[in-house]
């Protein structure tokens, strides 16, 4: 291929990539048209804020679905919202067609750590349908067993460590997770979708009285499962 044939070549190519990201860009435009009810806002905003008590609430800007994720959000927020003990925060996520959104509430009415409590909703934007447990983890070739079972698995090693280092004693394991709230994990677990990865949030008492020292302090309440 002489000099003059390959110029030609590349700069077809070149043209071929610019009209792949046009087209891109046309096909994303008209999808969000679709999903997103009011152009002028972003897909998930911030509808009320309270500064003075950390409280962020967000608005799902979606059609068809919005009133029913909204109501939700609002009966999830109510008893916290202006609450001086409670923070409200948020977080969303784009991967692909999902949207992931993930809403923290922190209560501090009470001495020792934070009761944290979580919601999520996780949402097929092609669909425009609500996804439920099953049909998250069906995505990750997974069922709700499988998870469980991580979460018991990585609480059995805390438990033994504790047990190790005398920061509990003369306690079972089935005390020690009834304790944290956690005689049941599948109803504890929120998913959460972000960077193709599965994260799940644990609701759970990560400190309880018997315990000399805060030991899961910094383990947190996010579990990425593998």
């Amino acid at each position: 291929m002489n000099e003059k044939k390959l110029k030609k070549y590349f700069l077809l190519v070149i043209l071929i990539i610019i009209l792949l990201i046009i087209y891109g860009i046309y096909l994303l435009a008209n999808r969000n048209e679709k999903v997103v009810k009011d152009s002028s806002k972003n897909i998930v905003y911030t509808y009320y804020e309270n500064s003075d008590y950390n409280q962020k609430i967000p608005n799902v800007n979606i059609n068809k679905l919005d009133k029913k994720i909204n109501d939700s959000i609002i009966e999830f927020t109510n008893n916290f919202k202006d609450s001086k003990t409670a923070s409200i925060s948020y977080q969303y996520s784009l991967s692909g067609n999902i949207l992931s959104l993930l809403i923290t509430v922190e209560d501090s009415k009470y001495e020792g750590s934070p009761d944290v409590s979580f919601k999520s909703y996780i949402i097929d934007l092609k669909k425009l349908k609500i996804l439920n447990d099953d049909q998250v983890l069906k995505l990750f070739a997974i069922d709700k067993k499988t998870v469980v079972d991580e979460i018991n698995n990585r609480f059995k090693k805390y438990y033994e460590e504790e047990i190790d280092k005398k920061i509990i004693s003369n306690m079972t394991y089935k005390e020690y997770m009834d304790k944290r709230n956690l005689n049941n994990i599948g109803d504890s677990i929120y998913l959460y979708i972000e960077d193709a990865k599965l994260n799940v949030y644990l609701d759970y008492n990560s400190f309880v009285a018997e315990e000399k020292t805060y030991y899961l302090a910094n383990i947190g309440y996010k579990f990425e499962i593998s």
